[in-house]
């Protein structure tokens, strides 16, 4: 429980950071309310693993670091990685789906659980985290890390 409180903490300090630099105008009160929208949608297409419900929020030059620091910078490849995911866990859960936004930043968390499809029944359970900044209604950059948890 404590990491995932300290996880949890440094996702949401990192917004700390991005309202202090700033004050939030009406502008940006009103891009809150379409990113927390589009957020919603991410939320839900990752539930129903719809995978072009997932782009069509990215940006088309939008860039998608993964946790080990590898730069997606097109669509297919982003893309495939989310395929790679999805087909690897048979029974994908997602739970906790919650987030924050400040501006064009937004940090998302949630819990993914299911069972490896290698075939040697390993239940899994991840805690994802992005951090998001959007550009003119999408998805601009995307950096994802990851928590493992084995059941």
């Amino acid at each position: 429980m404590k990491n995932r409180e300290i996880f949890t903490g440094c996702a949401f300090s990192i917004l700390l950071v991005f309202t202090a630099c700033g004050e939030q105008g009406t502008s940006q009160q009103d891009n809150s309310r379409q990113y927390k929208a589009l957020l919603d949608r991410l939320g839900e297409a990752h539930k129903n693993r719809d995978i072009d419900a997932v782009m069509s929020l990215f940006a088309e030059d939008s860039v998608f670091i993964n946790t080990d620091g590898r730069r997606l910078e097109d669509h297919d490849e982003i893309r495939a990685l989310y395929s790679m995911v999805w087909n690897a866990v048979t029974d994908f859960r997602l739970n906790n789906w919650r987030y924050l936004v400040d501006g064009d930043h937004a940090a998302v968390q949630w819990n993914l659980s299911g069972t490896s499809a290698s075939g040697d029944g390993e239940r899994l359970t991840v805690e994802p985290c992005y951090l998001i900044t959007f550009r003119d209604g999408k998805i601009a950059v995307m950096h994802l890390y990851v928590k493992p948890k084995h059941e």
